[in-house]
């Protein structure tokens, strides 16, 4: 009969169960052991495992009081060795937690952070490796190891000499005159201590083979070992029965990836990640949930909402936007209640405007990993950060005016204050629409009275595609370049011969982008106040040309919001900005207490309006519209069907 948990852990006593392995000499030998429940505060010594699950379709048994347990290969090994090492006295998630007991499992997610730091030691058990790849592993680490021990010490007695040196010298200057200095028999001038040598790491290919395949083991994007190998100083990393620590394998593998021919490993910056998340941990300096979530963008968990879970006990706030995690509510409703809690905590609504995805529900879609890996994404986490700790500096946006926000939530849809400014009449396309137009990117010239485009060969492109690079990275303008250069002077040209002249440049990959970019805008008509866009650019055709400062700052926010994928779009009031990719003609802009960009609204019913995303306009960016502003109550309501 298989083993059977007689009851479920009890919170108020803090309890735990830990495995008390029988001891055996034999390394392959069947695990048997027994299931021990204790308080946490008098648990004793044990060892934390921190493990990859594995092939749920490879179970073999393990004996656990006398029954049967199937549990996966994976565990197996990693208890097999631990057993190996002495270490009998094991806590190890699979087996000591009920997995079919929800309700234990989210009372044990919370206690999992205390389990780890309470713990002797935490031994992290990475499978896949040869006894043969795993002992050459070991020697790299510790050749190059012994090889930067040489190197400082070889450094250090470097600057010693020259120390001394200079100290000799120092006193012929200060003893004899500049006369007897130029003329006499001494040494040269003191100089500068030198740079010390960088330590070059040379494997070889069997080497780089063993080290990648170390670096890349599945392990490392399991969504819990966040948690697991950041709280307790006392770590060993466990890979073919070597091993290893964890800033020496980064290190190591940080100088095999600057070694010429060595290229840079699949996993490591996400390892690094970790170690800066275990670093502030360690010196209790705990990081916010969301300055960590765009590190662990890369974890992945069999359910989704582990990728929240698991790192709840290394944030400064996890806890209290996930009081109790929930396995039985839909992803819906714990989406809406994290988003509820952050908006609680942050008196902001950010995060409710920069979406990621399509048009859909306000909450935030936390489980989801583009989430957070979004360059927009991350600029607002950026400034939800800067409002938990401080006040926003004053240059930063902020177009309600420093307000915070005022909301209720009532049938899923949420109320918050505000009000409407705006209406968006026109967009241009995207970057990435603009290159799924199967449009030539040299099929770009206009004649200005005529109006009609005609081809630009081939073998003008290139010349054109580096000076565009050159505008759209802001190198001041000089009028006088349109006298030397011998072309018809059409709406692109005037773009283009307004640079300045003689300046060598550079091939740029994005130029011929932006060159199809302005293409599809004129092919669709996109205009600002009636001139198309390229003389808008250059100021021509009547426009006031802004200042080379003005200018600058706006030809680096193109650079910068086509790489968001934003469009550049107009208003009925004839203002100018950057919107979201989900944007239409006819959605509404406005300004919502507590959100420092404004918002993007699209009306889905009587009075209720759907998130389409932010938005960057000229004029409302510092709070302008709230001079006059009454805000009245905006309904936001929940498209995502699921209850």
């Amino acid at each position: 009969m298989a083993y059977q948990y007689q009851r479920s852990l009890s919170v108020v006593d803090d309890e735990i169960r830990l495995l008390q392995i029988q001891d055996s000499r034999d390394l392959g030998s069947e695990i048997k052991c027994e299931l021990l429940t204790t308080s946490l505060g008098s648990a004793g010594s044990y060892t934390a495992l921190s493990y990859c699950w594995g092939d749920p379709g490879g179970k073999e048994n393990i004996i656990v009081s006398e029954r049967p347990m199937m549990v996966t290969r994976n565990l197996i090994s990693a208890l097999q060795d631990l057993r190996d090492r002495g270490y009998l006295r094991i806590w190890a998630d699979a087996v000591c937690i009920d997995q079919s007991n929800l309700e234990e499992r989210s009372q044990q997610i919370l206690r999992m952070a205390g389990i780890y730091r309470s713990a002797s030691r935490v031994v992290a058990f990475l499978h896949g490796a040869t006894l043969s790849e795993a002992k050459l592993a070991s020697a790299l680490l510790l050749r190059i190891k012994n090889e930067e021990e040489v190197t400082r010490l070889a450094n250090k007695a470097r600057k010693d000499n020259e120390r001394q040196r200079q100290r000799k010298l120092d006193q012929v200057w200060s003893q004899e005159s500049v006369w007897s200095y130029l003329f006499g028999n001494h040494e040269s001038k003191p100089r500068r201590l030198r740079h010390p040598k960088r330590l070059r790491v040379q494997i070889d290919g069997r080497e780089h083979y063993v080290l990648s395949k170390l670096l890349n083991n599945p392990y490392w994007c399991r969504s819990w070992i966040i948690q697991e190998v950041s709280t307790n100083t006392e770590l060993e990393i466990i890979w073919g029965h070597q091993v290893f620590e964890l800033r020496s394998l980064i290190r190591v593998a940080r100088l095999a990836s600057k070694s010429k021919g060595i290229r840079v490993f699949g996993q490591l910056a996400h390892i690094q990640d970790i170690d800066r998340i275990r670093t502030a941990q360690l010196t209790m300096r705990p990081r916010s949930i969301l300055d960590v979530l765009p590190l662990i963008r890369n974890t992945k968990a069999s359910e989704p909402r582990d990728r929240i879970y698991a790192i709840l006990g290394v944030t400064s706030n996890g806890n209290i936007l996930v009081p109790f995690p929930n396995y039985s509510q839909p992803d819906s409703a714990v989406n809406r209640d994290m988003t509820v809690r952050m908006i609680q905590r942050t008196k902001s609504l950010d995060l409710v405007i920069f979406k990621h995805g399509e048009v859909g529900p306000w909450w935030h879609d936390w489980f989801s990993p583009e989430s957070f890996s979004d360059r927009r994404m991350q600029c607002c986490i950026k400034s939800s950060m800067k409002s938990e700790d401080s006040i926003d500096d004053q240059s930063d946006y902020n177009a309600s005016k420093r307000s915070i926000a005022h909301f209720q939530m009532r049938n899923n849809s949420l109320f918050v204050k505000g009000f409407f400014v705006d209406d968006i009449i026109q967009c241009s396309p995207t970057l990435s629409e603009a290159l799924q137009r199967g449009v030539k990117t040299y099929a770009w010239k206009y004649v200005k009275k005529q109006n009609r485009r005609i081809d630009i060969p081939e073998s003008q492109i290139e010349k054109q595609s580096r000076i565009l690079a050159w505008l759209m990275y802001g190198i001041k303008l000089r009028r006088n370049f349109a006298n030397s250069y011998e072309v018809d002077k059409t709406i692109l040209e005037v773009l283009l011969y307004t640079l300045r002249k003689g300046r060598k440049l550079a091939i740029s990959n994005f130029a011929k982008e932006l060159i199809q970019w302005l293409y599809c805008c004129c092919e669709d008509s996109f205009d600002i106040k009636g001139y198309p866009l390229p003389s808008w650019l250059t100021g021509k055709e009547g426009l006031k040309a802004p200042k080379s400062d003005v200018r600058f700052k706006t030809l680096r926010r193109i650079h910068s919001n086509l790489g968001l994928q934003m469009r550049l779009g107009s208003t009925r009031h004839g203002r100018l900005g950057w919107f979201n990719r989900n944007a239409l003609p006819g959605d509404k802009i406005a300004v919502l207490l507590g959100c420092r960009f404004p918002a993007v609204l699209r009306k889905c019913g009587e009075n209720q309006y759907c998130v389409v995303g932010e938005a960057v306009v000229g004029g409302l960016m510092f709070g302008e519209a709230m001079r006059k502003a009454q805000p009245t109550s905006i309904e936001l309501v929940d498209l995502d069907h699921e209850k």
